[in-house]
């Protein structure tokens, strides 16, 4: 059925620096703004170590600004 709501996506990128991070988180926040306007998200940021912990914990979520 086209139109239905029904998937999801999950990417885990390491190797990266602060900065890094803090650009593509902020590049992420406005695509998803961009072309799923009213969807949900999660983005969890830290050291690489501890991303499958910190994954698992409750994050707060991108909604959207309008």
């Amino acid at each position: 059925m086209a139109g239905v709501k029904d998937y999801g996506m999950i990417a885990v990128v390491t190797g990266l620096t602060q900065s890094q991070v803090a650009d593509l988180t902020a590049e992420i926040m406005k695509v998803k703004e961009n072309k799923a306007p009213g969807s949900r998200g999660t983005i969890v940021k830290g050291k690489a170590k501890d991303i499958g912990k910190l994954i698992q914990q409750r994050t707060p979520q991108i909604t959207s600004s309008k």
